[in-house]
């Protein structure tokens, strides 16, 4: 698996960049993973599998189109790609090990 960190200041297209990168790879045929860190944690809602989540828990919610892995705690980056299944991994920020190559978006102003 190929990683690769997209990272910069807030609004400074990060995401943008992200999705056509994804777009295109997987255009290509691959299988791309996105990891999207963030400084707020998950809107929750109110929801049973937010109700559910305790310390030292997972809980797996499965709907008809979908399904989330909520793990109550923050994983490190070699924890989080043992449960990945990609070609390619695109995080968003984050802690990736330095070894991780980075891709820097600038903001004009």
């Amino acid at each position: 698996m190929r990683a690769v960190v997209i990272t910069g200041a807030k609004k400074s297209g990060k995401t943008a960049l992200l999705t056509l990168v994804a777009e295109a790879l997987e255009r290509f045929g691959k299988r791309v993973t996105v990891v999207k860190y963030s400084t707020h944690a998950l809107e929750k809602g109110n929801t049973d599998a937010f109700w559910l989540m305790r310390e030292n828990r997972t809980v797996v919610n499965v709907s008809q189109d979908e399904t989330a892995i909520l793990w109550s705690e923050k994983l490190d980056f070699e924890a989080l790609v043992t449960h990945v299944r990609a070609d390619v991994l695109l995080l968003e920020g984050g802690d990736a090990p330095v070894s991780v190559p980075r891709i820097v978006c600038l903001r004009e102003d």
